[in-house]
C-alpha cells in the first residue's frame, strides 16, 4: 500500500554499473524454479532467468556477467523510508526499523547476458540472462568423465564434477552419498552437463539450483 524506496544496484563483468536512472520501470522479471514442469521430476535442475529493459547506456553486454543487488533505502538509524519521504509504519503506527543494516541489501542473484538486443532508437536495451546452471547443463564433460577411476561413491562423483567446472557447492549430506558407482557406463564422444547434474539429483530425490 506504501512504497518503500528500492534501489537496484548491478554490476556488470565489464565494469559497467547499472543503477536506478538507468532500469525502465516495471521492465525486470525474475523466473526461478525448482521444477517448471506439469508434472514434479525429481533431478530437475533448471537455470533462473533474469530479464531487465535499461536506458540510456550505449554498450553491448552479450555475454558479460551481472551482479543483481536490491537495497531499501533507511534512515541512518535504519527506519524504512517511503518514496514520499516519510516513513513505513506498522498499523500500531511505529516506525519499522530493521535489526540491522546487513539487512538493507538483498542478493538477486549473478547472471550471464544471453541476449542484448537495442531498441530502433538505441535508447532501451532489453537484457535476457540465466544463472550459472544453464552454462552447467550446456557445457560437454566426456573429458571429465573419461578420466574417472571406478568405482566410486556418488559423493566422490559429485564432488569430482564441481570440482571440474569450478562451482561450489553448498555443504550438504545427500541421502544417497555413499552409494557406490561401478562405471563402465557406454558413453559416446560427449556427455553433456545435464545429464550429469540430473543424474546425481535424481538418484538423491533433490533438485539442482543456483543459489
Amino acid at each position: 500500500k506504501n512504497p518503500i524506496v528500492k534501489k537496484m544496484m548491478i554490476t556488470s563483468s565489464g565494469g559497467i554499473a547499472i543503477t536506478n536512472p538507468n532500469i525502465v520501470s516495471e521492465q525486470m522479471t525474475v523466473e526461478d524454479a525448482l521444477c517448471s514442469g506439469t508434472n514434479l521430476t525429481y533431478g530437475a535442475c533448471e537455470s533462473a532467468c533474469f530479464k531487465i529493459r535499461i536506458a540510456d547506456l550505449n554498450h553491448n553486454f552479450e555475454g558479460e556477467w551481472l551482479d543483481v543487488y536490491q537495497k531499501l533505502v533507511t534512515d541512518e538509524d535504519g527506519y524504512l523510508m517511503l518514496e514520499d519521504g516519510g516513513y513505513l509504519l506498522q498499523e500500531s503506527g511505529y516506525r519499522i526499523q530493521l535489526e540491522s543494516q546487513g539487512e538493507a541489501t538483498a542478493h538477486i542473484g549473478k547472471f550471464k547476458v544471453l541476449s542484448d538486443k537495442p531498441t530502433s532508437d538505441r535508447r532501451w536495451r532489453d537484457l535476457t540472462c540465466y544463472d550459472m546452471m544453464r552454462d552447467i547443463i550446456n557445457m560437454d564433460v566426456f573429458e571429465w568423465y573419461a578420466s574417472l577411476t571406478f568405482p566410486m561413491t556418488i559423493k566422490q562423483l559429485r564432488d569430482s564434477f564441481f570440482a571440474y567446472i569450478q562451482v561450489p557447492q553448498q555443504t550438504t549430506t545427500l541421502i544417497n552419498d555413499s552409494f557406490v558407482v561401478i562405471g563402465d557406463f557406454a558413453i559416446g564422444g560427449t556427455l553433456s552437463g545435464k545429464d550429469v547434474i540430473t543424474s546425481i539429483c535424481e538418484l538423491n530425490g533433490v533438485f539442482g539450483h543456483i543459489s
